[in-house]
């Protein structure tokens, strides 16, 4: 059976509904103004038109809704709405994931992967029955691969849940609410429903996705866009890497113990190696790891540096994937703050900073403290760095001086020590992660 023949099939099954092997069938075909879903064959069928977009202008979006203004860079417009197109996904069984949300550190976009083609119209004078189903990945050129989009495969993310515009504020989807209004994104877009395999930021791929010229569309050509669960299984797992380590917090005492959602440990070593050959041998089974890691609060930070620059270099879309941090824990990339940072005179914002140290004896001392940057009244562009500091008792009272600060960054700066403790730190910090959600550490010794 082909494409064509599926779609005549779902019709009929939704117009008369009845499916078409038999009847009472009706709960396994869902519809929507301009979208059909058959959960019997797994298929989601969405009307379109092209834009007449032509070689060579870009394709930012290759689906929108109509309400959008982004007509003149996408390859096609529907009068479905995202929202209807999700759960249709849904309803054939297709689950959304997660869209990147830098505010909570989900940097990379994670869904699962399905597969989509198009029915294009038939050529004048050609027969009807002529099959024009093609993968979408061949609508598409690629300037900067010289080469089609090479896949057929978009990463379904779901687009997220948010309140939309105007005083009443009511929940939506972003993709409904908001311009662009994208159902299919050719580049990393949260709030689109579906969006290329691989992170792609808007700047980078600018221009180098344009329609192929060996397919001419014009405008009103109607299209039926075809999504269906992709063969091309990507097994996702979910793991967690506890690192502990003794009273000491000597190097040569961390142990790493990498567990999966049962509890099971999967590394029979429990150093970096045993880690890097338990990555190893899920990602050669063709699994994607999405890793949480838990630091032990007895660790020293400068430790928790080190560490954090081996689990940088494996972070990326050939190895792991680092889940947003748990519950009151730092995200790894909090000990690898940017060299900028470390100079006042170079930041382009001051966020408040707290200093915390151990004395002799074992106390902590910590304080706050508030840089502005101050420029000569010449305009010279001379500038002053003036800071104001307030010593701190404890860590409620860290936070009530923080508040009364009344700073709009979300931005909090840690300078600290290698060898302070992390869960001599933590008391401090934990309570204002809901208002500074965004934490660097800074080694003074640096």
């Amino acid at each position: 059976m082909n494409i064509r023949q599926s779609i005549s099939l779902a019709l009929l099954s939704c117009v008369l509904s009845v499916s078409v092997v038999g009847a009472g069938n009706a709960e396994n075909v869902l519809e929507y103004p301009g979208v059909i879903a058959n959960r019997t064959n797994k298929t989601v069928v969405v009307d379109a038109v092209a834009t007449g977009l032509t070689t060579g202008e870009a394709a930012e979006f290759i689906l929108i809704n109509s309400k959008s203004g982004h007509d003149y860079e996408a390859l096609a417009v529907t009068k479905a709405l995202p929202s209807h197109i999700r759960e249709a996904l849904i309803f054939i069984g297709i689950q959304p994931g997660n869209a990147v949300k830098h505010y909570s550190a989900q940097f990379l976009p994670r869904g699962e992967l399905v597969e989509v083609r198009i029915d294009l119209p038939p050529e004048e004078n050609e027969d009807e029955q002529v099959d024009h189903d093609i993968g979408l990945g061949d609508l598409l050129f690629n300037n900067s691969t010289d080469s089609t989009l090479q896949t057929n495969d978009f990463l379904f993310t779901g687009s997220f849940y948010t309140r939309g515009p105007g005083e009443d504020g009511t929940e939506g989807l972003a993709a409904d609410l908001y311009d662009p209004h994208s159902v299919i994104a050719t580049f990393t877009l949260p709030p689109s429903l579906l969006t290329v395999p691989w992170l792609a930021s808007q700047g980078e791929q600018y221009g180098n996705i344009v329609p192929n010229p060996e397919y001419s569309l014009s405008k009103g050509d109607p299209l039926k866009f075809i999504f269906r669960p992709s063969s091309n299984i990507r097994s996702e797992i979910d793991l967690t890497l506890h690192i502990k380590t003794t009273d000491k917090a000597e190097e040569k005492n961390l142990s790493y113990v990498l567990k999966n959602e049962k509890g099971e440990s999967l590394n029979k070593a429990s150093n970096l190696a045993g880690i890097l050959s338990a990555f190893g041998k899920l990602t050669n089974e063709g699994k994607k790891p999405y890793v949480a890691v838990h630091f032990d609060p007895k660790m020293k930070v400068g430790n928790i540096v080190r560490i954090s620059a081996f689990l940088h270099s494996i972070d990326n879309s050939k190895g792991i994937t680092i889940k947003p941090p748990l519950p009151n824990q730092l995200y790894y990339q909090a000990f690898l703050p940017k060299p900028i940072l470390y100079d006042r005179n170079q930041r382009v914002q001051q966020p408040p900073e707290l200093h915390i140290e151990k004395k002799e004896g074992g106390d902590i001392s910590a304080a706050l403290k508030q840089a502005d940057l101050i420029w000569d009244e010449d305009m010279s562009g001379k500038s002053e760095v003036r800071i104001e500091t307030q010593e701190v008792e404890g860590p409620s009272d860290f936070a009530s001086k923080l508040k009364a600060l009344e700073s709009t960054m979300p931005v909090l700066l840690v300078y600290t020590s290698e060898n302070i403790i992390l869960g001599e730190m933590m008391p401090y910090v934990e309570p204002v992660l809901e208002s500074h959600p965004t934490v660097f550490v800074l080694i003074k010794e640096r």
